[in-house]
């Protein structure tokens, strides 16, 4: 008989750090609904798993992005994320027409020095 498997989620906060260290949170968010991963790639659960809150330290231009990622191997799995309840889905929403109107993304640096956050920014 096959297992029913367990679809993952993670739920935790967003913070945008400024250029100053300022911390601002944005609210509770949900990682969900993850692609298939490629064969042998990294798995999303793996990194969110081990953070307890997402950074977004920046955000660049996204033809900037596009740049660095031909550098880079394509992505092994995608997912969504979105505000957890009302307040946070209505900053998620403003962020995302913020990146969208002036085609930003966000980073955050892959970083063992802080224990806080394993994310690729």
């Amino acid at each position: 008989m096959d297992r029913i498997q367990k679809k993952w989620k993670w739920e935790n906060q967003l913070f945008i750090i400024k250029e100053d260290g300022e911390e601002e949170l944005v609210g509770s968010v949900i990682c969900s609904n993850v692609t298939t991963p490629k064969i042998r790639g990294m798995r999303i659960p793996l990194t969110f798993d081990a953070m307890h809150r997402l950074d977004f330290t920046s955000f660049h231009e996204l033809s900037d992005a596009l740049i660095l990622l031909e550098a880079c191997k394509t992505p092994d799995q995608f997912a969504t994320l979105v505000g957890q309840d009302i307040e946070s889905q209505l900053q998620v929403k403003i962020i995302a027409s913020y990146m969208a109107k002036y085609e930003q993304v966000p980073s955050k640096f892959f970083s063992h020095a802080d224990p806080r956050v394993l994310t690729p920014q």
